[in-house]
């Protein structure tokens, strides 16, 4: 592996290359759904699902909407969230005027919000002092009151809010009167509004700040070790989910991270001071490392694909059914790192197997991943034979990928493993990892056409951490091609709930990749070559600036 390969960090692993404010919230909400965690606004209520962008679904707060239930069968409660990385409670700031705008429409919108059940959130970053009085001077005020009366002639003694408080109080009540149509908004209304309203402040936007460190920790208590793994692949998610306006529970996240929240991790002696350690913690690869080293480097696949029993028969060299029976063996053993379920196979804990299993890969096996995953992932996605319109429909059209979208993030992410994990392989040929890892990239990307760009959106964000440099080359030589691929991509960008964004993984690449000083500077040429090429559209997650 080259030097400026070992010192690029996984800026995902590190919770730096989390994206936009926005997401990271929403995948705080995530995390907290899979370790049972309740909603700040509905005390002892627990998250069932999280609708992201849900202005499709009658919602004008539209950024989080979260619905949690205290008892099975017990009616479901919201909370509606508007989420904005700063902002200013005052009478002239457009976006508190945006946010208590979609908020007093869904106030008033029977179909979307319950009074006296549901609750309204703006959430935000770090706000300033006076700001930040809000919560406990006008919100906490109205909560603590028993009628607008006498929330009002509180709100007029200096022993209760301060004039800078009251300053604030005149500034919701001047967004609710223009939210109103310009009519002024009852006092019993300001009153009720302010009750169900909710000012919820994250440090996220820190790599060192509290509310990331608070998650981190959490998820430790679930699966030690892979806290920072397990908040890149929720991350990962909740972006793919956020593009298409999609609803996230615990069901619709992989089966490797759902695994992990099934139970808090066990206490166990540090390896250093327990010789046995490390033999107890592996006992589940003692029966046929070789099979286990395959499923290592495969990472997960769908057992009802014909095409991908075939490419996992073509790397364990020997037939799908007998290396299958193989793994079945290491499901029922108590410290498993398999799960199958619904015909879906994946590997826990990728980087505990591969290393565990190590001493049984060869060169062999990684020239046949390299043949593999060319293969596999120069595929292009038939959808793109459809109109726009009915790609959403493609299923339907008989127009999918042979190999599953399991075995196609698996072995994409696999390289990406065996990149930062390359001395792990003692017994293959020096730099062969390296040459295997940058050649597959290099082949599938050089010569790749807008179809083949589109079809890898979900996985460019894999590639780019396998092989940082051949992934910044192909894309600056794509840019250099006539026609460019990316044109074509943009003007693919659909429209309304089913229509599809294809440059969000091509983004979400360059984002993590800038994190890194010694690709910032590329990264953000090829940044400023895709702005001057969008041809604009109704998407944010997009290079354009206006």
């Amino acid at each position: 592996m080259s030097a400026a390969q070992k010192q690029l960090a996984n800026p995902f692993s590190t919770g730096g290359g989390g994206g936009s404010f926005e997401i990271q919230v929403q995948a705080l909400y995530v995390a907290c759904m899979l370790v049972g965690g309740f909603v700040p606004c509905l005390s002892g209520y627990g998250i069932t699902k999280i609708k992201l962008q849900g202005r499709y679904a009658g919602y004008q707060t539209d950024d989080l909407i979260v619905f949690a239930r205290r008892l099975p069968g017990e009616q479901s409660r919201k909370m509606l969230a508007q989420i904005r990385h700063s902002i200013s409670v005052t009478e002239q700031d457009h976006e508190f005027a945006d946010v208590i705008g979609r908020a007093w429409a869904d106030f008033n919108n029977p179909q979307v919000f319950s009074r006296g059940i549901d609750s309204i959130a703006l959430i935000t970053g770090p706000l300033t002092s006076t700001d930040a009085d809000v919560r406990r001077g006008i919100l906490g005020q109205a909560r603590s009151c028993e009628s607008s009366n006498e929330f009002f002639e509180r709100v007029q003694l200096a022993k209760f809010v301060s004039n800078a408080t009251r300053k604030k109080l005149a500034a919701f009540r001047k967004q609710l009167d223009k939210a109103n149509r310009g009519n002024r908004v009852s006092d019993d209304e300001v009153f009720e509004f302010l009750r169900h309203f909710h000012l919820l402040c994250y440090d996220l936007d820190v790599t060192d700040g509290v509310s990331l460190a608070s998650a981190l920790t959490l998820i430790e208590q679930y699966a030690p070790g892979r806290a920072e793994d397990l908040w890149a692949r929720i991350l990962r998610e909740v972006q793919f989910a956020d593009q298409s306006a999609g609803t996230v529970t615990v069901d619709s996240l992989p089966e490797d991270v759902r695994s992990a929240f099934r139970g808090l991790g066990e206490r166990t002696i540090p390896a250093e001071l327990n010789p046995m350690a490390s033999q107890e913690a592996d006992r589940s690869q003692l029966h046929h490392p070789s099979a286990l080293a395959v499923a290592s480097l495969i990472g997960s696949w769908d057992d009802r694909s014909e095409a991908d029993q075939a490419t996992a028969s073509i790397l364990a060299g020997e037939a799908y059914e007998s290396w299958r029976t193989k793994l079945a063996e290491s499901l029922n053993l108590p410290d498993s790192l398999l799960r199958a379920a619904n015909g879906v196979w994946a590997v826990t804990e990728r980087r505990r197997l591969l290393e565990a299993t190590s001493q049984s890969i060869f060169d062999s096996h990684l020239d046949a991943l390299k043949d593999s995953a060319v293969f596999v992932l120069m595929e292009r996605d038939p959808k793109f034979e459809l109109p726009p319109e009915d790609r959403y429909a493609a299923r339907i059209y008989g127009k999918t990928l042979r190999h599953s979208a399991r075995l196609r993030e698996g072995l994409a992410e696999g390289l990406a493993l065996l990149a930062s994990h390359s001395t792990a392989l003692t017994c293959c040929s020096r730099d062969k990892v390296e040459n295997v890892v940058v050649s597959t990239v290099r082949t599938v990307l050089e010569h790749a056409d807008w179809q083949l760009w589109g079809s890898l959106n979900r996985l460019l964000p894999s590639l780019a951490e396998a092989a940082p440099m051949e992934f910044l080359h192909a894309v600056e030589s794509a840019m250099e091609r006539r026609p460019c691929p990316f044109n074509e991509l943009f003007a693919q960008e659909g429209r309304g709930i089913v229509g599809e964004n294809y440059l969000t993984g091509l983004l979400w690449a360059l984002e993590a990749l800038a994190w890194e000083e010694q690709y910032l500077v590329p990264v953000s040429f090829v940044l400023g070559e895709l702005a001057s090429i969008d041809p604009g559209g109704s998407w944010r997650t997009v290079p354009r600036t206006r």
